[in-house]
């Protein structure tokens, strides 16, 4: 295959930078490890664009995950703090390097999971708006949650990864249950029309936290049904435990094609119609 950079260029490249440090492999005996959710490889991975949301989604999970205490989440001042990250924001930022070119080799990462403390920003201020970016890109997507509060230092963003037991906290915090050290808690923006809050008002309350990609698909359900319809079809999914937006859109698209009818109702005509044991077409034999 022909080489998009000319011969003489990319061996005087080569020469110039150092090599790539190979991983010499996974040492043998009891490692410390960090579980991940099949979901991430399943149902994130594959959408994901951004090697810097990549990054900084991978490295919130491994310092909530080794986290001490309730709730867990860390903040952005910590993640700015945070030389481990900054390494890897700066190699991201450099793009996808050719193998062996432009490739310095790496420090041995320091794996220590402590608490981050305060102190010297590690973070270049170039790459402030790649970690901001990141974390924005996150949030949309659902893998984190965030929080801003203000605290006795000043105001601050918390940032949780996404699982039930991080949306309660956050409502616990919200509500003056849980404390995290803040002096406040800004109410969030407001993401709806106010005709509509009722209806986001409601997902929120029973299904979970709203994010701008579930906002939008909101929005675009209210174009297709009506209110009540939308307020109806989310009491359904919480009557039956299936707490999630995708199910509230079957719901709909189902009374869309079949007619409306109480969830419970067609249940029960759905499984007076199936055939059971020593049944046939719905007849005794």
């Amino acid at each position: 295959m022909q080489s998009c950079l000319g011969g003489n260029l990319q061996s005087e490249l080569a020469m110039s930078a150092p090599a790539r440090r190979v991983f010499p492999g996974f040492p043998r005996g009891r490692v410390a490890v960090t579980p991940l959710p099949n979901a991430v490889f399943a149902q994130i991975l594959p959408d994901v664009e951004s090697l810097a949301e990549l990054k900084v989604f991978l490295h919130v999970y491994w310092r909530v995950a080794n986290a001490k205490g309730f709730p867990r989440y860390v903040t952005r001042s910590q993640l700015v703090n945070d030389g481990l990250l900054a390494r890897g924001l700066r190699v991201a930022n450099a793009g996808h390097p050719v193998p062996g070119v432009g490739c310095p080799a790496p420090e041995a990462p320091d794996v220590d999971v402590r608490p981050l403390a305060g102190g010297t920003p590690h973070l270049a201020p170039d790459l402030t708006p790649v970690l901001d970016g990141a974390l924005r890109a996150c949030v949309e997507r659902g893998t984190l949650l965030h929080l801003g509060v203000k605290l006795a230092t000043g105001p601050e963003d918390l940032y949780f990864v996404h699982t039930a037991a991080s949306r309660a906290a956050i409502e616990q915090v919200r509500r003056g249950e849980l404390d995290v050290g803040q002096l406040a808690v800004p109410d969030p923006p407001a993401m709806a029309p106010a005709a509509a809050g009722n209806i986001f008002e409601r997902y929120e309350q029973n299904i979970g936290l709203l994010t701008p990609l579930i906002v939008e698909a909101i929005r675009e359900a209210e174009k297709l049904y009506p209110a009540a319809w939308i307020e109806e079809a989310i009491g359904e999914a919480v009557k039956y435990n299936r707490r999630s937006w995708k199910y509230v859109e079957r719901i709909l698209e189902r009374w869309a094609v079949e007619g409306k009818q109480d969830e419970a109702s067609r249940r029960r005509v759905a499984a007076t119609a199936s055939p059971g044991p020593g049944r046939r077409g719905g007849g005794k034999r």
